[in-house]
């Protein structure tokens, strides 16, 4: 699955784009209407898992910059203030497989 455009993402959400079902995952959303991209909840899944960002990083090729970057945008959007909390949040909203 390659990774999404922020532009291509609003532009699907926006209805004027369709996208490739390989490429669905990117538009992960909870029951309240919150978006998640897909590099967002496979982050938050290896948290779950009780994975360390520079494990995440090696696991999914990611500087730890970036598993930290994609992280603290989930919890921005989920509206909360810790990895731990994203985690527990988005399992609860099955978003994540416990």
């Amino acid at each position: 699955m390659r990774e999404l455009t922020e532009a291509e993402i609003e532009a699907v959400w926006g209805g004027a784009a369709s996208v490739d079902p390989e490429n669905w995952p990117a538009f992960m959303e909870t029951e309240s209407g919150v978006r998640l991209t897909a590099r967002q909840v496979q982050c938050l899944a290896w948290v779950a898992a009780g994975k360390t960002t520079p494990t995440i990083a090696t696991i999914l090729e990611l500087s730890p910059a970036s598993v930290d970057t994609y992280v603290a945008a989930a919890c921005r959007r989920l509206g909360v203030q810790s990895r731990t909390e994203a985690a527990c949040l988005a399992t609860k909203a099955a978003l994540l497989k416990p």
